[in-house]
This record gives C-alpha cells, structure tokens and sequence, in this order.
C-alpha cells in the first residue's frame, strides 16, 4: 500500500468487555485488521502490562485521542456500560461508559464518533441508550467490514449525480370513489411492493434449503460458517420446534462439505420406535447408517453391546475414511427419554474428549448435534453430557430487522407498521413468520385484517398449527395445566415443565417471570378449558 502523507490515519480507539478469551480474540482480530488496513487502532491488549498513568487516565487519553470510538455492543457490555455489575467487575467499561454519557451529555448527543459494532445481530439489544440512535455495524461479513471502514475512512454513502434542470410536472388528478355490485365485501390489504411470484412460494415446514431466497440467516448462521472452515468442531444446535433447527444443520453439513470435509449424517426421526427403544438394534441401525451415508459397508451382524458399536467405529469405519469426518445427529430428542441414554451421550461426549489425543482417530472427527429438549432434564451428569461442550448455537425468534428483511424477500408487501403487527403477533416465531406470508401471498390468500383477528382461533388461519400444539400439551401429564398457570399467573409449577414448554417453543422467561412466546399462543390457551 502506497503511503499518502496528505492523508492521515484516521485513529479508533476500541472499547469492549472481557467477556471471554474467545471474544478477546476476536478483538484483537478486528484491531489487527483495521491497522492493516491503514487505521491507527488501539485497543487495552497492545498496553505492556499497565500503563504508567494507570488505567482510569489511559482511557480517557484513549477517548480524547481517537477520531472514532467503536463500542463492541454484547450483552456483558451493556451490563458494564449502565453501571449494573458487581462492584469490583467490569470498571473499565464502566468507566468508558461514563466518559461516553458525558461527552454525549455536553455535545446534546451530536456526534458522530461513537460507533456501535456488533458480532451478533442478535445483541442490537445490548446497545446502550445513549448510542441507541446511532448507526451500527454488524461484523459478519466483508461487505459488513467494508462499510464501516467506508464510515470511518469518511467514504461511506454514494456520491450523487450532478444536479439536472428544475423538474416541471403536473399533478396527477384523482378518481372519484365509485361502487360495483359485484365488489367483494372484504377487501384484501393494499401491498405496496406488489403480490410476489406465487410460483416462488411454498408451504412452510420441514428443511429449507440454504439457497431458499425466503431463508433468513441470523446470528447462529454466521457463526456455523466459521465452525465449518475449523478443523474438527462440536456444534451443538438448540432451539424450540419449527425454529429452523434441521435446516441450519443442513446447512452446516454443506458448508463442511465444502470445506473438504467427509460428513455423515443421521436424523433420528426416521428410525422405527421399535428400533429406539432397543439400546442394541439402535446401536445397529446407527452404524449401518453411518456406513451407508460414508459409502462403506456395514457390520456383518447386530450388536449387542456399545463396546462391539465402538470397535466397530474405531477399527473398521474410520480408518476406511480419509480427512476430517463429521457425524451430524438431528432429532436428538428422540434418545433423551430412553433407558440407555445416559450411556448413548456419555459415548458422544468420550469421542470429543478423545479429540485431543492425536493418536486416536477422534482427532479428525467433529460432531453437529440438533434438540429441541433441555439436555440436563435426561442428562443428570454434566461432565457427562455433550451438550454441555463445544460451540453452542441458539436459535432465538426472529428479531424486527430479519422480519422486514423476510418482507423484502416477498417483495416488500407490507408496510412497516404490519410488519411491526405481524411481530407482535407472532412474536417473531420462525414457522409462524413463514406461514404467516404464505397465507397471505400462497394461493389462497387471506386479507391481512382477517388474519390477525382470526389469528388465535383453532379453525383460524394457523389452526392447524395450533391444534397440533394442544393435542402434544395434552399428552404429557400436567402440561396443559403448566401452560394455562403460565398464561394467568406468569408462572409454572415446576422447573420440569418450564423447560418442556420452553423445547416446545410455547414459553419463555420475561420481566421476572414466565410468558407465552407469543400473542395467538396467549390468547389460544386462555381459551382452552
């Protein structure tokens, strides 16, 4: 790079949390690049040991000598910046959230140096108030990158045209309001960008593909695409049914196949009760689809043991596979009530213990796991759990920016105050969001009015939906009675049934207490006697 004197370096102080030693990595990647990239950058990590002016007054001189402030926004920064940690924790972020509030106090917050940044667009949330009105910069992606340091480099926006002549028009006159007999009584809703393609439009459910252009990706997307390009990871995928569980495993099988990697993977929904629950022909069964899925063949006869299932992995499966393998299991759930399950994970867990010993062949082998249910409700030993370990990816409703990027995926139909109607009403619930537009826009399309009203009823637009959720509440001893406590009272019986609503996707914690997820399952199962 050619060095302009005329042009200075423009100076960035970064002010973040230690949240943890991954995101204090993840720090000084972003300081290394910006630097290399001609930003004179400072961060507390490049301080040897501790400042002779002592900390409180290096940050300040940090803040009076940057041109930019980025505040890398996380949950554990935000507790910091309102001053809401113990009192012996967090007192740098502390301190530069007060230099922060007061600048911004003094200035009657005009100032354009302090820029929000965020790893996670889940963590918009965690952004202080005091900044909240800001612009900020989402780190996914190089074009996200790019448009911040276009931001900071002073280049961000688009040059306009040069300006052309005065423009003369007229008016556009109106039409006089006219009847016909015919007019449909209910008129349907006056979409602004147009009824998309219906052709493009399927019915929600089941895996979508990763070049669906109706897939949102959010936080947990960006986050398994880096574990893919690692050498052996352990994903653990989690998140309430219809969350998009199968469908971001899916797409982590791709991107490690495209990364080179040999993948195996086994859905566990589609083995035979009677095959579940028989600790030896599930042995079987799983083995034989390992073989199958990595064009091997597989055991010559049924297994009575784990130790013959093992052996048979250790000695005949994985040295006939050459590289780094990954066993990816969806459906989860389905083991975690069985008698052998205990022994099942503490297997899984020993294969990603096994990875540090390079000698072994678990060294190169990385493990996807996808569930709906709280691990520890069938997994009483920690140590013993694999989804305890590893990278864990949460998959939480849709937040407001990815539900108006859904509507810009359709076209931009609905106005941006439906938009926010739909989300309270759905409470941003994946499937919901995705069964809502189909209802709307599919071939037999509602108006909007009459989806929001008839939204709770059971022979209403989502009844199906709906019903299915009461048929599986009411086949577990006590749960519909757990729901109808959580809707009057904001609590639940037991922790038991918190965490079985919660895998169901029916309930969350909220304000101090319990709540339903959304506003149709509230006002469902307020119905229900």
């Amino acid at each position: 790079m050619t060095d302009n004197s005329e042009t200075p370096h423009p100076k960035i102080f970064v002010s973040y949390s230690h949240d943890d030693q991954r995101h204090r990595n993840r720090i000084l990647e972003l300081a290394e690049r910006l630097r290399t990239d001609g930003f004179e950058t400072m961060i507390d990590q490049y301080v040897e040991g501790t400042p002779l002016q002592g900390w409180p007054r290096w940050m300040l001189n940090q803040m009076e000598w940057a041109d930019y402030v980025l505040l890398v926004c996380t949950k554990t920064y935000y507790r910091r910046f309102r001053g809401h940690e113990a009192p012996d924790v967090g007192k740098g972020v502390d301190w530069e959230g007060a230099i922060i509030t007061n600048e911004l106090y003094d200035r009657k917050s005009v100032s354009r140096r302090f820029v929000p940044v965020l790893f996670d667009s889940g963590d918009s949330d965690y952004i202080p108030e005091p900044i909240r009105a800001f612009s900020f910069h989402v780190l996914t992606s190089e074009e996200a990158y790019r448009k911040l340091t276009n931001y900071l480099a002073g280049a961000a926006g688009i040059q306009p045209a040069e300006l052309g002549p005065a423009p003369t028009r007229k008016r556009d006159t109106g039409v006089p309001l006219s009847f016909k007999e015919n007019d449909r009584a209910e008129t349907t809703h006056a979409f602004r960008g147009g009824v998309p393609d219906l052709s493009a439009i399927r019915a929600p459910g089941g895996t979508m593909p990763a070049d669906d252009n109706f897939y949102i990706e959010r936080g947990a997307d960006q986050r398994a695409k880096a574990a893919a390009a690692r050498s052996s990871e352990t994903i653990v995928v989690r998140g309430p049914h219809q969350f998009g569980k199968s469908s971001l495993l899916a797409h982590y099988v791709a991107l490690c196949r495209a990364n080179g990697k040999v993948v195996a993977s086994v859905d566990f929904s589609r083995f035979e009760r009677s095959t579940i629950c028989d600790y030896g022909r599930f042995l079987t069964a799983l083995a034989s689809q390992l073989a199958r899925r990595l064009r091997l063949a597989g055991p010559e006869s049924a297994f009575k043991t784990q130790q013959e299932f093992l052996e048979f992995l250790e000695s005949t499966l994985l040295p006939a596979v050459n590289g780094p393998i990954v066993f990816a299991f969806d459906e989860t759930d389905r083991i975690m009530p069985q008698h052998y399950a205990q022994d099942f994970f503490s297997m899984v867990r020993m294969w990603h213990n096994d990875r540090a010993d390079p000698v072994l062949e678990w060294h190169r082998v990385g493990l996807a796991l996808a569930s709906s249910s709280e691990p520890k409700l069938f997994i009483k030993d920690a140590l013993r759990s694999p989804f305890s370990v590893g990278l864990r990816l949460p998959l939480e409703s849709f937040t407001t920016r990815e539900v108006i990027e859904l509507n810009a995926r359709y076209g931009s139909p609905l106005s941006e105050a439906d938009c926010d109607s739909l989300y309270r009403l759905v409470g941003g619930h994946p499937f919901l969001m995705q069964d809502a537009y189909y209802k709307l826009f599919g071939p037999d399309s509602i108006p909007f009015t009459r989806l929001c009203t008839q939204a709770a009823q059971d022979d209403g637009p989502f009844g199906e939906h709906l019903r299915a959720m009461l048929s599986n509440v009411i086949a577990a001893e006590g749960l519909l009675a757990a729901v109808k406590q959580a809707v009057d009272r904001g609590t639940v019986p037991r922790s038991d049934d918190f965490y079985r609503l919660e895998g169901a996707g029916l309930v969350r914690r909220a304000h101090g207490g319990i709540e339903l997820t959304n506003q149709i399952y509230a006002d469902f199962f307020r119905s229900v006697s």
